[in-house]
């Protein structure tokens, strides 16, 4: 069975629900006419009942008097009606019957001789002539008597049928004209989609610059429009980064492994001695230990940037955390006759997150800060609880060389030096490395520094909250 397109869904449901609708409202109102019509019936019955009973209170006891008044309602009434009177005594005795009751006469009702009805109606097939066609009947308390009419329905049934034959042919129609109009509809509401779709179509990795249309009517289409063009965006912004990332890759490696290539056939263009061999490879293991460094770094920063793993976080204490970086570097930091220091408030909450990489962050921060800070300085690590107990702030405060301004927006990126005059080797993903497991744990990274004075790196991250993979 062939599955039906999302138009000739909208378009069928439109119009079960139009022809429901368009029923009940026909029934309602059928219904009402209906009984309208009935009761117009039941006003026609009642009016010469009133008249006969006016001429009985004005002329009482003249019984001649009110058969000739009936005599006249009757003769006087549409044909059609067949309009039936009949007079009874107090005791329902049947005086006079004239019109329909002439070859039928009815017996007055019980509710209304016991008093309990001062007036009552009701339907009945009166004759054979009626083809099985009601009259209204009505039955009413009189002056020294009782009153009865009765008129036929034909007229009424007739106005009735005319309704019912004007829905029958209207709501046809009217479906018809439904499932046209709700697939012309349902072809117009999917417009947009369908350019979205030619749109997504021509979407590739090598081209990223297409943008799916909006029709300005700012309803969920164009919200849907305006979403897909912002995760364009984002996938247009990321792309550029994986292209600059490789190429900025392709260079860092090069440099070193064409370092490698040189020394090496210098090497083997003339006999050496041995110290001259070791002294190469010496050279050489120290250009594949970078590379080594390198390549594992790029690893982490793709690791990191595919997000933070929930099977691998966990609840961290931050002042421990700290207190094992620390540990780790005060060796080196002695070394370099750099004072280390760590401060850790007693309000720190504890954090959510991989240890691994939190450990990483702070231990690329501290070991930049050591590396950049002459002897004699001092660097201070500090955790502190974030504004309103809404993160854990930690702070990495250096007096090291700092770093120019002009410098100071791209520390961040991919293969970026702090100070292009600076000697030490490396390929420059240790701040992007950091920024990229902050953004992971839902945290982020800031920096303030000033040339000749020092640095001070700020991460604040989430505290209590297990960050979405």
């Amino acid at each position: 069975m062939p599955r039906l397109s999302i138009g000739a869904k909208w378009a069928l449901r439109y119009t079960v629900v139009s022809f429901v609708s368009i029923s009940l409202l026909g029934l309602y109102v059928y219904q009402r006419v209906e009984r309208r019509i009935v009761r117009d019936a039941e006003l026609i019955a009642e009016i010469p009942l009133r008249n006969v009973r006016e001429a009985m209170k004005r002329y009482p006891g003249d019984r001649a008097h009110w058969a000739e008044m009936i005599d006249r309602e009757v003769s006087a009434a549409d044909g059609d009606l067949r309009l039936g009177i009949q007079l009874f005594d107090e005791e329902g005795r049947l005086l006079l019957a004239r019109g329909s009751f002439e070859q039928r006469p009815i017996p007055l009702p019980r509710r209304v001789l016991d008093g309990r009805r001062a007036a009552t109606s009701w339907e009945l097939e009166l004759d054979e002539l009626s083809k099985g066609r009601r009259f209204y009947v009505m039955s009413a308390k009189a002056p020294e008597g009782y009153l009865q009419t009765a008129v036929y329905s034909r007229r009424f049934d007739r106005h009735i049928a005319f309704i019912a034959d004007g829905f029958f042919v209207a709501i046809p129609i009217a479906l018809f004209v439904t499932v046209g109009l709700g697939w012309l509809l349902a072809r117009g509401s999917l417009r947009p989609i369908k350019r979205m779709n030619v749109t997504a179509q021509r979407i590739s990795v090598t081209n990223l610059d297409a943008h799916v249309p909006t029709t300005g009517s700012g309803d969920e289409l164009d919200q849907l429009a305006a979403t897909l063009n912002g995760m364009l965006d984002r996938i247009r912004a990321s792309v550029g980064r994986i292209r600059r990332f490789n190429a900025d890759a392709a260079h860092e490696l090069r440099t070193p492994l064409a370092a490698i290539r040189n020394q090496i056939e210098v090497t083997l263009e003339n006999a050496r001695s041995q110290e001259e061999y070791e002294r190469v490879l010496g050279q050489l293991l120290d250009e594949v230990d970078r590379l080594a460094s390198g390549t594992d770094a790029m690893l982490r920063l793709a690791q990191s940037e595919a997000g933070l793993d929930p099977e691998m976080s966990a609840e961290l204490d931050v002042g421990g955390l700290l207190s094992d970086v620390v540990d780790f570097f005060d060796p080196l930091a002695s070394e370099a006759d750099v004072k280390l220091e760590l401060h850790v408030d007693a309000g720190v909450a504890p954090v959510v997150g991989d240890a691994g990489w939190l450990h990483q962050l702070f231990a690329n921060l501290v070991h930049n800060a050591i590396k950049f800070t002459p002897a004699g300085g001092s660097v201070s690590v500090s955790a502190k609880a974030g504004q309103d107990s809404e993160g854990a702030v930690v702070e990495v405060h250096d007096t090291g060389v700092g770093i120019e301004p002009d410098r100071l927006q791209g520390i961040f990126e991919r293969f970026s030096k702090e100070d292009a005059s600076r000697s030490e080797k490396g390929f420059g993903l240790g701040l992007s490395l950091a920024r990229e497991i902050a953004r992971a744990h839902g945290g982020s990274i800031a920096v303030e520094s000033e040339p000749g004075v020092g640095s001070t790196f700020r991460v604040t991250l989430p505290i209590g909250e297990r960050p979405d993979a």
